[in-house]
């Protein structure tokens, strides 16, 4: 499934890496996407895709969207598009109610 980036915050463990350096907070190296604290919207779902729907927006839980627990902290919040592999309902990604609204 494909997902947009829509808002994207900036966690703790982003500012060890900027501050300290990587190997630090998520194990965030250079040349890896950054960000793991964002909103995002459902863009494309695959064949398989049965939870969700174009246009749903979706909060990444990052242990598991990123498919490894190590690189949560390189999940990819400040990247335009990501691609979530085995889109599960309340695993990976979860819906926002759509009473939440965003300003």
């Amino acid at each position: 499934m494909l997902i947009k980036n829509i808002n994207a915050s900036i966690c703790g463990s982003d500012i060890a890496g900027y501050k300290h350096g990587t190997g630090t907070g998520h194990k965030i190296s250079i040349g890896e996407k950054f960000g793991h604290e964002m909103v995002s919207e459902v863009a494309e779902v695959g064949l398989e895709v049965k939870d969700f729907k174009v246009e749903q927006r979706v909060y990444p839980y990052p242990v598991f969207a990123a498919n490894s627990p190590q690189k949560a902290g390189t999940l990819g919040g400040f990247t335009e598009y990501l691609l979530i592999k085995n889109a599960k309902l309340n695993h990976n990604l979860y819906l926002i109610p759509e009473e939440l609204q965003m300003k």
